[in-house]
């Protein structure tokens, strides 16, 4: 580790060469670049079996967590709010042949939003046959941070091929059911289905709620 004291290096920051440059206590601090991570513990494999899930999952579900987390914390992409958010809803067993990790996922326990709306009013039903989810919007609370204009979003993952559908449901106010058709490729076991509220202005959301149970 270097210090520097050059006005070449003041202030200087990220990587430059060989050498990565950061500030503490008012100095410009150096030192050379990991090129290469070779720790390989137990540890270390289970979480980036984890994040690498986690990771994956972000990608998947991108378009409605871009329209879930409307105010991340600061510093934070809603894809960094995602993974934070979601990395208890993923664990990581070792198996025993191939000496590897492999993640499993607790989807009823992703979050695809945050914020201080109140959760929406919705259930979900499946119709095989007619590959068909319907949402039914039922009569929303009159308190607390709930409005008639709020947008509601329906979520449909089907896991098999790992396509997300996001449907734009109505408004609060817009009681009765809302049939979602789905191409006949798709799996219809293999399906979780979300729904999470809006704000008119799309500035704020709710918590997201799972519908399949």
């Amino acid at each position: 580790m270097g210090i520097n004291y050059g006005s070449q290096t003041l202030r200087l920051t990220k990587s430059v060469g060989d050498l990565t440059y950061y500030e503490r206590s008012g100095k410009t601090i150096s030192r050379r670049k990991v090129l290469t991570n070779t720790s390989n513990t137990e540890l270390q494999q289970l979480n980036r079996c984890i994040q690498g899930e986690i990771g994956h999952l972000c990608k998947r579900f991108l378009a409605p967590v871009q329209l879930g987390f409307q105010r991340p914390q600061r510093g934070l992409s809603a894809a960094n709010m995602f993974v934070r958010l979601n990395r208890k809803a993923v664990t990581a067993t070792k198996n025993e042949e191939s000496l590897l990790y492999e993640a499993t996922v607790d989807y009823s326990e992703l979050q695809l939003s945050d914020g201080d709306l109140f959760l929406p009013e919705v259930t979900a039903s499946i119709d095989a046959e007619q590959h068909c989810v319907t949402f039914k919007i039922a009569e929303a609370l009159s308190v607390g941070r709930v409005y008639p204009d709020d947008v509601l979003i329906g979520v449909i993952y089907e896991k098999k091929f790992q396509i997300c559908v996001v449907q734009e449901l109505g408004k609060r106010s817009d009681v009765g059911d809302v049939p979602v058709t789905l191409s006949e490729r798709l799996d219809m076991s293999a399906l979780e289905v979300y729904a999470f509220a809006l704000n008119q202005k799309r500035k704020d959301a709710s918590r997201s709620v799972y519908l399949i149970t």
